[in-house]
């Protein structure tokens, strides 16, 4: 009976961790060995702001109504970036992503008509994707960049 096995499972975001525990945990229970008990780590907290080439952005969560109904928005002369508090982590992340694309999209690239915002739009979901899908990329990179 499952209930005897008592296996709770985390998610170990470590390229293959997930695959490797859970087969831990089965070999395991195939031998009715006890199952060590794995606790789901804690969400890391949003951070207070975002460094962008020489200025420290605030990053701060907002009601909806204050976004005019949009997602997020960066706010150039408040040096903030501000999130729907009510979507979900993984709509906020990605929306944290399109924002830090306009930080980074330089002022003075004054182009006609909504250039900035449709590439943004494009990158950034696609961005997000190998940002999600490649945490051994993630890691890499973090490390070469003295992260």
């Amino acid at each position: 009976m499952l209930k005897a096995a008592a296996v709770a499972l985390v998610i170990h975001f470590s390229p293959g961790g997930l695959v490797e525990q859970f087969a831990l945990i089965l070999s395991k229970w195939a031998r009715r060995e006890p199952a060590e008990e794995f606790i789901m780590p804690a969400a890391p907290k949003l951070p207070a702001s975002v460094k962008v080439g020489h200025r420290d952005i605030a990053i701060v969560l907002a009601a909806r109504a204050e976004l005019d109904g949009a997602y997020g928005d960066f706010l150039d002369d408040a040096q903030r970036i501000r999130l729907d508090r009510d979507r979900k982590p993984q709509s906020q992340a990605e929306t944290l992503i399109h924002e830090i694309l306009h930080a980074c999209w330089p002022s003075h690239w004054s182009l006609v008509g909504d250039v900035e915002e449709t590439f943004v739009s494009a990158l950034a979901p696609a961005l997000s994707a190998v940002w999600r899908d490649n945490p051994a990329l993630v890691a890499w990179l973090s490390h070469n960049l003295g992260a």
